[in-house]
């Protein structure tokens, strides 16, 4: 139930005057209002405006100054805030919430020189064709690379190269799959790169192999092998840029006006820090450094890079968080597990692959020394022995280090299946599970491939939210864009609370279902999508709640999500994105 509101616990005003009009209106109401000396720029009204508040209050209007929100109530509080300039938006009822904020996407421009399969057929003869044509349409490339390669397109799910042997057998080939951790290339490929049976494989990756020992051309989290190819053309800042500004229009339209980056360098915390001392930028992000485990000491390095890059940070870029990689992906079969993969995995009985770092106390000085300088860890984790060797370090430098702003917002990307007891260890401690929703139901791609390398038990406890929300995990949420092209926080709500498929001749489907009783509440998938995330991001100070002194970051839905058929979520039109206070969409 929402709270009860007063002008005493929640009204909030940004002007001294504004305040002094408000406290003579609510005399006697026969005095005429005086002049409003500091009205706001904008102001809505007559909608339901969750506040996402510590209290869940909801109230009726908001009023807007500048960049920032100056007072939350009703709709005859903002009375008080509307001079003769000022944009009053009746919204006749609609819901307002923060702006939808995203756990975790990766933006960034690929180069011009590559073939993208998404939108072929999954057909190994369909994307054999698409090859010849791309290849014939770029006769000059050092060689070709094509990505977005489902895994599904091979038999058993499981890739080899024959076909593109025989095909191209003097073109190099660099194939890469759906979730980008796989690679699939020729035999020419292997050549150009130097690459034999007796070529080190870096840790946590995995090499496959014919039943004659020779290799098969797919590589799982192995992609390091490859760093001496001939580099193809990479985009310029321009093309950045001008990536980056489509999804961020796309990402406007969808209700976002923020997200936690999958991954970044140097050269992107300087691109979008003077993007957004533009004034132009309609999205607040959180950008973690890429970690480099092979450095004589990761956590020193990272620490260097960061701190010399604080004067960077500002109200649209934050920089305060690592990013680190355990393992790679069922799919992959490179996500580290505790027990061996299922008899349909087609591996070794005792297969269980292997993690990135070697070494547990490697990993737990590293996230102390980072977690100790006040930044935060987040790690890619797919595979529940990853996930274990993720909560020991986070342990190791939660009682080393205290909690900490730091370790209390150390976060494990994915944890596509957890141990139980990590879950609970994780839970005391506050751990941030940065997941993806939208993966949550049985679809037909990653679900299909997880199913097999799993087994059914394991794939029934995957993705169980609300196991780990009881514990006291927080949980925010993205799609890993583009692994998965839809990143809409909509559809993310209504898989959250129904674990089932958000798209039409699907939705309702139980076939489509994980594990119904894993199901959260459309209240905590909003604050998955808000506050939760904001916080993740080190943000919770400007945004993530509608409250006095925050930024003005809204999104306006034509209908109350809390009060629908959880069905229906995924239907809901976004009628407005505001960023900032100004409309930067309006559908």
């Amino acid at each position: 139930m929402p709270a009860e509101m007063t002008r005493r616990n929640f009204l909030g005003v940004a002007a001294g005057a504004a305040a002094t009009a408000l406290t003579a209106c609510a005399g006697s109401g026969q005095e005429p209002a005086p002049e409003v000396e500091d009205p706001a720029d904008l102001v809505l009204k007559n909608a339901a405006v969750y506040t996402i508040d510590d209290d869940w209050t909801v109230a009726s209007a908001v009023a807007v100054k500048g960049d920032v929100i100056m007072a939350v109530g009703s709709d005859e509080d903002m009375d008080a805030f509307v001079g003769p300039d000022t944009e009053v938006m009746d919204l006749n009822g609609k819901m307002v919430t923060p702006g939808f904020m995203n756990g975790h996407d990766h933006i960034e421009a690929k180069p011009a020189d590559s073939l993208s399969m998404s939108d072929y057929d999954i057909d190994l003869d369909v994307y054999m064709k698409a090859i010849h044509e791309y290849v014939d349409a770029n006769p000059d490339l050092p060689y070709y690379s094509v990505d977005w390669m489902d895994l599904r397109a091979w038999p058993n799910s499981t890739p080899d190269n024959r076909r593109l042997n025989e095909e191209f057998p003097d073109t190099p080939i660099f194939g890469c799959d759906a979730s980008g951790h796989g690679k699939i290339v020729n035999q020419t490929l292997l050549d150009l790169a130097g690459i034999d049976e007796n070529t080190p494989v870096p840790s946590g990756g995995t090499v496959y192999h014919y039943e004659d020992g020779t290799l098969n051309g797919y590589f799982s989290d192995a992609g390091s092998m490859f760093d001496n190819l001939p580099e193809l053309p990479a985009p310029s800042d321009e093309e950045r840029i001008a990536a980056y500004l489509e999804f961020e229009q796309e990402a406007n339209s969808f209700g976002i006006t923020g997200f936690h980056d999958g991954g970044s360098d140097e050269s992107k915390f300087k691109l979008l820090h003077d993007y957004g001392e533009t004034g132009d930028m309609h999205l607040r992000v959180s950008l973690p450094l890429w970690a480099d485990e092979t450095v004589d000491d990761p956590g020193a390095y990272v620490v260097e890079i960061l701190d010399k890059n604080q004067d960077l940070n500002s109200d649209f870029v934050r920089i305060n968080s690592t990013k680190a990689i355990i393992d790679g992906v069922p799919e992959g079969k490179s996500a580290y597990m505790l027990e061996p993969y299922a008899p349909t995995a087609g591996v070794d009985p005792d297969y269980r692959s292997e993690p990135y770092w070697k070494n547990q106390n490697d990993l737990n000085d590293f996230v102390k020394v980072v977690n100790e300088a006040g930044y935060s860890v987040l790690i890619h984790t797919m595979g529940d022995g990853g996930a274990h060797m993720d909560t020991e370090a986070f342990e190791y430098s939660y009682n080393a280090n205290g909690k900490t702003w730091a370790t209390s917002r150390n976060t494990i990307i994915h944890a596509t299946i957890m141990d139980p007891d990590d879950i609970v260890r994780c839970g005391k401690m506050g751990i941030f599970n940065g997941t993806q929703a939208v993966w949550f139901y049985v679809d037909p791609q990653f679900g299909a491939l997880e199913l097999q390398m799993f087994g059914e038990e394991r794939f029934s406890r995957e993705y169980n939210m609300r196991t780990r929300l009881d514990a006291g995990m927080f949980m925010t949420s993205g799609a890993d864009y583009p692994i998965t092209p839809d990143y809409r926080p909509l559809n993310g709500i209504q898989c959250g609370v129904t674990q089932g498929s958000p798209y039409p001749g699907e939705t309702g489907d139980p076939a489509f279902v994980r594990n119904a009783d894993e199901g959260v509440t459309v209240e905590e998938m909003l604050k998955c999508y808000t506050i939760w995330c904001a916080r993740q991001m080190g943000m919770e100070d400007i945004c993530g709640t509608i409250e006095v002194g925050k930024k003005a970051d809204f999104a306006v839905l034509d209908q109350d999500l809390t009060k629908i058929d959880p069905t229906k979520i995924s239907e809901t039109k976004v009628v407005y994105t505001i960023f900032g206070g100004k409309v930067v969409y309006e559908g």
